[in-house]
């Protein structure tokens, strides 16, 4: 079977390409065409969702272009919706993130037609669970609660998560070497879509973190001074939740649902809130925070008079 050798560089997949005619590109394998497509179009959304990418090629790497078809991919969109509890909404972006590269693979006459064509989602279909959006007062009074159940710990962790709206994994492998106090930024490493991304930080959270003692390479440590890990988190904010309860099914990246929300509410920007968030693209953060409800913008109208 014939593949193209590991590629390094645009210069080399120029060259495969405009030598395209001497090779069957029916043979090439998946993982071989998207180095090639990925050499002619580097800021392709394809990679946006940098783990849905990788899962991609993991799945398909070694398949042969001409044998990839509607049936392959939609047992693994199937595998993935079960093993990340996916829903139609998410699996409708995977699908349109990998769209521009079989569109170019037909149109080069590599394909005959798209397998992704009889592939549908509901972009619209609302989430499985739905969002638990605090107000600011709420918020507050989590936070007082948080303190008095782990001031040293999970409090300033909460607060990290709530004031920049970024993800568990990203506060948790915070390091103090990405920290510019000096400058009040903080630097997140091998964010989901494959970018770092710099915030300002708030001012209380810049005092919280200029005053924490540095016992550990990571910022929000655990008791033993290493990473907080996944399990350890969500063993901590099930029994928080039990101790003081809110009447709400809370999970934390409700925390960053919130963030957003009450962002726009008070005027933010859509575009400053895909920056802050660390969204690859403004599409992404329209679909998930796109839809204010009439009662939630605070002015009625647009006029002074």
């Amino acid at each position: 079977m014939e593949s193209i050798k590991f590629i390094r560089g645009k210069e080399k997949a120029d060259q495969i390409w405009r030598q395209r005619s001497f090779y069957r590109f029916e043979n090439f394998n998946i993982s071989d065409l998207c180095k090639v497509y990925l050499s002619l179009y580097p800021k392709s959304i394809i990679t946006s969702r940098r783990n849905h990418y990788d899962s991609f090629i993991k799945q398909f790497r070694n398949e042969r272009i001409k044998d990839l078809n509607t049936s392959s991919l939609g047992q693994w969109f199937n595998e993935i919706r079960l093993k990340e509890n996916l829903t139609d909404r998410t699996l409708a972006q995977v699908r349109s993130q990998l769209s521009p590269f079989f569109k170019w693979l037909v149109t080069e006459e590599i394909l005959k037609a798209n397998p992704l064509l009889n592939i549908k989602f509901k972009r619209n279909a609302p989430p499985k669970r739905a969002r638990c959006i605090f107000a600011e007062i709420e918020i507050k009074k989590i936070l007082d609660h948080a303190y008095e159940f782990d001031k040293n710990t999970f409090y300033p962790f909460l607060y990290a998560v709530i004031q920049t709206g970024a993800r568990r994994s990203e506060i948790a492998k915070l390091k103090w070497e990405h920290v510019d106090l000096s400058n009040g930024l903080i630097l997140f490493k091998d964010t989901k879509n494959g970018t770092d991304r710099k915030i300002r930080m708030p001012k209380m959270l810049h005092d919280l973190i200029a005053h924490k003692p540095k016992t550990s390479k990571y910022v929000f440590p655990n008791s033993k001074n290493q990473i907080l890990g996944r399990s350890s988190i969500q063993r901590t904010v099930v029994r928080f939740k039990s101790l003081y309860p809110t009447g709400h099914d809370w999970r934390l990246h409700d925390f960053r649902h919130s963030y957003a929300n009450n962002f726009l509410k008070k005027g933010g920007e859509m575009y400053e809130l895909q920056a802050m968030l660390g969204h690859k693209s403004i599409q992404m953060t329209v679909d998930l925070y796109g839809n204010l409800k009439s009662q939630d913008i605070r002015s009625s109208t647009p006029y002074d008079f």
